[in-house]
């Protein structure tokens, strides 16, 4: 077996991304955990102290834990998927990669080394779209409170300007190549974040849409 693949679940940490916004990739050089807006961690085997089952409820909560020594990595690493653990470890094996141990660093080492990062997006956008968001909010609340009366309910603005940005947002981040230069790190492509960037401009769209529909209510 070259390479495996399998679509899944993770939490890192106390971060959680469901089914199917986490993709694992295994070949004979490296493990690759791709989960989306939380993060790409990718390993050589060097950096893997062990990879075992782990079970928190039986068939709903059951996956693979990666124990590692990359100091960067949150070190509470598991991988869910609709596979048996023990299937997902043999198969893992069969790739090479846990015998693959070699004490010097090779350049196929030290090019997996370069693409190890955490989170995706710069901070300071991040930082920037929580700000923005938490503020537009809270204006569309007090908008809400002063407007409604026993009868009727009045929507604030700042929802409708929230939900707004992040739509439009989503949407120049999927296709402006200069605004993802702007809130992508360096060293990494859009292609990890597109999965979680179209369920947002999905679930902004349906919630603008319950927004309209209950302010033409009132």
């Amino acid at each position: 077996m070259q390479e495996f693949t399998l679509t899944g679940g993770a939490r890192i940490g106390m971060v959680k991304a469901s089914f199917p916004f986490v993709k694992l990739v295994v070949n004979k050089h490296k493990l690759e955990l791709n989960a989306s807006i939380i993060g790409k961690y990718t390993f050589s085997p060097k950096d893997i102290i062990s990879i075992k089952i782990y079970k928190q409820f039986p068939i709903i909560s059951q996956g693979i834990k990666i124990t590692h020594r990359v100091e960067n990595y949150n070190k509470n690493i598991i991988f869910f998927s609709f596979k048996s653990p023990k299937d997902v470890i043999y198969k893992i094996k069969n790739t090479g990669f846990l015998n693959n141990i070699n004490p010097t660093i090779s350049k196929e080492d030290e090019a997996i080394i370069a693409k190890q990062y955490i989170f995706p997006l710069k901070k300071s956008f991040v930082a920037g779209a929580i700000a923005l968001w938490n503020i537009l909010v809270i204006i569309g609340a007090i908008e809400t409170i002063n407007g409604s009366s026993k009868e009727n309910i009045s929507i604030g603005y700042g929802f409708f300007i929230a939900l707004g940005s992040i739509l439009v947002g989503s949407f120049f981040m999927l296709f402006s190549t200069s605004f993802q230069k702007i809130i992508i790190k360096e060293g990494t492509t859009i292609d990890s974040l597109k999965p979680t960037i179209r369920l947002a401009i999905f679930v902004s769209s349906i919630m603008l849409l319950m927004v309209s529909f209950m302010s033409r209510l009132t």
